[in-house]
C-alpha cells in the first residue's frame, strides 16, 4: 500500500478504518467502535476499553470507499486488564 494520508508527515500511514465489535446475536448491535490507522504494511492496531467485559463478538471493518466487512465467525474476547489490543 502507499502512504495516502500525508506521504511527507506520515510516510507509513495508508488510510484510516473503523473497527467495531458487534454482539453475536441479532440485531448485532455495536458494542464498541474505534478509528484505527492502517499502515502501508496492512496492519492496524486498535485498543479496546477495559469495561468491554467478555464474550463472543463479531469484528466489523468499515472504510469510506469499501464494503463493510465482518469476521466469518464471532471471536471470544476476555478483557481482564485495561488496554487489551487486537
Amino acid at each position: 500500500m502507499i502512504a495516502s494520508v500525508d506521504p511527507i508527515l506520515y510516510p507509513t500511514v495508508a488510510d484510516t478504518i473503523l473497527v467495531s465489535l458487534r454482539y453475536n446475536l441479532p440485531p448485532y448491535q455495536v458494542l464498541f467502535s474505534n478509528k484505527a490507522l492502517l499502515s502501508t504494511s496492512g496492519v492496524a492496531r486498535c485498543s479496546l476499553p477495559f469495561n468491554a467485559g467478555f464474550g463472543n463478538y463479531y469484528i466489523s471493518i468499515n472504510h469510506r470507499s469499501s464494503i463493510e466487512t465482518w469476521s466469518y465467525q464471532p471471536f471470544f474476547f476476555l478483557f481482564d486488564y485495561p488496554g487489551h489490543d487486537f
